[in-house]
Formats: C-alpha cells, structure tokens, sequence
C-alpha cells in the first residue's frame, strides 16, 4: 500500500501542505526549550508577563493556544463528518498533551505549581478551543448551505 502511494504523482496542494508543515515544524522545534534563534515578540512578551502576574503558573502558550483547540478543532470534525485534514490537525493537537507530560519531567519545578500550570494550560486551552469550534461550525455551516445552494439551484 505505501508504495502504491509513493508512485503517484505528486501535485501541488501536496507540495503546499508539506511546506506549511515544515515551516511549522521549523518554527515549532526553534521555540522549543530556553534559547531560539527566533525573537520573542513584544505583543507576546506582553502577554506571558499578563499570564504570570495573573494565574501565577503560565502555562506554555503552545499547550494552550495550539494543542487543546487543535484536538478540540479535531473532534468536532468528526461531529461534522469532515474528513480532510482531520489527521494533521490530530497530530498538531497532540502537542497539548505532550507538553503536559513534559511539564512533570523537570525535576527542579515543585509539583503542586506544575499541576497548577497544567489546569491553567487546560481551562485556557477549552476555552479557546471553544472559541474556535464555534466560529468552524458556523463556517461549515454557511458553507455548506452554499455548495447546497448552488447545487440545487444553479446547476438546474
């Protein structure tokens, strides 16, 4: 079976998606661990310093801000019988919990704050997932009332 696949041909939209996914896996694996040769932003200095004064453990902003709305984004897909990009986005959501797991392997942070900063990284990460799944909906939705539109419609 894989090498059925790899013998057809390769089209653009493969080439487009695998470009989007490198430059975000380039972009991932730099911001990961203490030194990146990408800068900090201002706007996101600004808001990890707010996170800090305001629920004391931050969470890590690719925990809640891409992995739990990715699997969240992922399991309304399947509510709404969509299939494409279903397992790339499945496989982005699992940033989430891999984060919550690397959470609890640095040995120095005392383990009471650790589980403060992985409910923190959950309530922030449902609430924007929310968010998201709401906005997808009612664009599928509308969406899809106009592919039924001009199905039924334009096309008779």
């Amino acid at each position: 079976m894989i090498l059925e696949n790899i013998k057809k041909p390769l089209l653009i939209e493969h080439v487009i998606i695998m470009a989007f996914f490198a430059v975000f896996l380039v972009i991932y694996i730099s911001r990961s661990g203490n030194f990146s040769f990408l800068p900090v932003l201002s706007i996101e200095e600004k808001i990890r310093i707010f996170l800090e004064k305001t629920l004391i453990a931050r969470p890590r902003n690719k925990e809640f801000l891409i992995g739990y709305p990715a699997l969240l984004l992922a399991m309304s897909m399947s509510y709404l019988k969509i299939k494409e990009f279903k397992i790339p986005i499945i496989i982005i959501g699992t940033i989430g919990p891999v984060t919550l797991i690397n959470t609890f392997c640095h040995i120095h942070t005392p383990f009471l704050f650790s589980i403060l900063r992985t409910f923190n990284g959950i309530w922030l990460g449902l609430i924007l997932g929310l968010i998201i799944i709401i906005v997808f909906y009612y664009l599928v939705k509308t969406f899809r009332k106009i592919v039924n539109y001009i199905v039924n419609y334009a096309l008779n």
